[in-house]
């Protein structure tokens, strides 16, 4: 099958269909269309083969295609004409100049960390330049390649553009086949099985291998601006970018100042990440912080999203869902809770071992989470073990007296009344909040580890004649502040 792709491509490339300007600006107009009018599947594909967020899917790929696209169809008439060349007088009066000419048959390798941009921003580049294409996406992205694979002869010439799926076999049968320039974008290792196949035909590559990627900062550098721009760059797609900075080489009179700004935490408010609601809870500030904590990388969220806001099951779970494509592979959550149980007291701390999720809702529901992971898991556990023991030890080192039990969620905004909360008693429930279990649903539903530890703000509404009130909540938070950062601080550096 590859042999006759192959075939079919030299055929229609030595027939001179590619050649024509016409052709070439019809076919980058064509593959601008296929991202900008596909990006909701292209966003979707991106995010069930690695998770990635929809900002980055379209500002560092979609649109750089796009843009690509348009940056080459404008100059194709001066990169096409005829340059005059200057002779050697020696060679007087004879008049030269210089032609770019196609290659011909070009095959394309992406890798999987831009499925999209690696895969069609060469071609773009390959269509200018009038040849025809075969594309070899990479399995490793298996959904953006078949995306890929369904749209391109929707859009463009299919006798002169083919898509090619699979895995190492297929690339292998591809490679046995003399085309006229390869472009491969990946590790070393691969790298030189490319190269050695080009060789057998002394076919010319393009390699974009692995490699370091250094920053160097000096005097005449701004500082708060290069450590900004060092941290973007590093996490951007998650790491997984050729050139992302592995180290730094500073001058000894910026070394310390620029590692403390690096480590500085950042702060995007949650209005800033698309596809993320707002927060309208008194207290919440509304923003991710990202940062160092307890010798840790951590990314935390300074207030949540909950149902009693008017958000769905599955805008709550989003920054959760969010947070593991970023990388992280553990959850803390932690709330301000009333007591049920009657052993508890304001200002006690709870480690949660159970849930009851009495939201009337899951955010696994529906399609899209069941693209992310299996949509049947077990909740057995969904408390880790071995966190809550390790957050009741540290507890006891620091002589900060701790609860455990179980917690119950509700919807909200109403605080339950007594008679509610005889019922949650008797289901064993020992704490009560409005937030956590949608949360932790999520969280598990992708294989996150959690620990869970609530506040008792507020014993709940009845026991020992409490009537619980917002205010109350907040005034408790405050006393209890200090002993909760030293908790977690000392469970990070043990972790």
């Amino acid at each position: 099958m590859t042999n006759q792709t192959f075939e079919q491509l030299k055929k229609t490339y030595e027939s001179g269909r590619t050649r024509p300007l016409a052709w070439r600006r019809a076919q980058l107009n064509a593959l601008r269309r296929l991202v900008t009018e596909n990006r909701d599947a292209f966003v979707s594909s991106a995010m069930a083969d690695l998770g990635k967020p929809a900002a980055e899917t379209v500002l560092m790929e979609l649109n750089l295609v796009a843009g690509e696209a348009q940056f080459v169809r404008n100059r194709l008439s001066l990169w096409t004409a005829r340059h005059p060349k200057a002779m050697h007088w020696m060679l007087q009066p004879a008049a030269g100049w210089t032609i770019a000419e196609p290659k011909g048959v070009v095959l394309i390798i992406s890798p999987w960390n831009y499925p999209v941009l690696l895969a069609l921003e060469p071609m773009a580049d390959a269509l200018a330049a009038g040849n025809a294409i075969c594309l070899k996406p990479s399995e490793l992205s298996p959904n953006t390649s078949r995306l890929i694979a369904e749209l391109v002869p929707q859009y463009l010439d299919p006798e002169a553009v083919r898509v090619v799926e699979g895995g190492p076999k297929e690339t292998g049968d591809l490679l046995k086949n003399p085309f006229n320039h390869i472009f491969y974008t990946g590790g070393g290792h691969v790298g030189k099985i490319v190269m050695r196949a080009a060789a057998e035909h002394l076919t010319p590559v393009t390699l974009e291998l692995g490699g370091k990627s250094p920053c160097f900062v000096d005097r005449t550098a701004d500082i708060n601006v290069a450590a900004r721009r060092i941290a973007w760059g590093k996490f951007t797609n998650a790491g997984q970018t050729c050139v992302a900075p592995d180290y730094v080489l500073a001058t000894p009179d910026v070394a310390e100042a620029l590692a403390e700004r690096i480590a500085d935490p950042v702060f995007v408010p949650f209005g800033e990440v698309p596809g993320m609601g707002v927060s309208t809870a008194n207290g919440h500030v509304g923003r991710f912080v990202a940062g160092m904590l307890g010798g840790r990388r951590v990314l935390a969220m300074q207030g949540r999203l909950h149902g009693y806001e008017g958000y769905t099951a599955q805008e709550v779970a989003f920054p959760v869902w969010l947070m593991a494509a970023l990388g992280a592979d553990m959850l803390i959550t932690t709330n301000a809770a009333g007591a049920i149980n009657e052993g508890y007291r304001v200002g006690d701390f709870c480690i949660m071992t159970d849930q009851l999720n009495f939201t009337g809702r899951n955010p696994i529901t529906g399609t899209e989470p069941d693209a992310m992971a299996p949509r049947f898991f077990s909740m057995l556990d969904a408390y880790d073990p071995v966190l809550r023991q390790l957050a009741r030890q540290t507890a006891e080192a620091l002589a900060i007296p701790v609860q455990e039990g179980v917690y119950l969620g509700l919807l909200g905004p109403s605080f339950e009344t007594p008679a509610e909360i005889q019922m949650f008693r008797s289901w064993g429930a020992d704490t009560v909040a409005m937030s956590v279990c949608e949360e932790v649903i999520a969280a598990r539903h992708v294989g996150m580890r959690v620990l869970g530890i609530s506040l008792v703000s507020n014993m709940a509404c009845g026991v020992e004649g409490a009537s619980p009130s917002d205010e109350e909540v907040h005034e408790v938070a405050q006393t209890r502040e200090a002993d909760f950062c030293r908790l977690i601080e000392e469970v990070l550096l043990k972790i």
